[in-house]
């Protein structure tokens, strides 16, 4: 994906969308962790 491409709406979704799958990752490797620790 050529990001230089894109309009800046395209851009702002797509970090968005960069920074919820990130946020996502590290929900989960956090409640793994709780989960393990119980």
């Amino acid at each position: 994906m050529h990001v230089e491409h894109l309009t800046f709406k395209e851009k702002v979704n797509w970090i968005d969308g960069l920074i919820k799958d990130i946020k996502q990752k590290i929900i989960e490797k956090y409640e793994n962790c709780s989960k393990n620790r119980v």
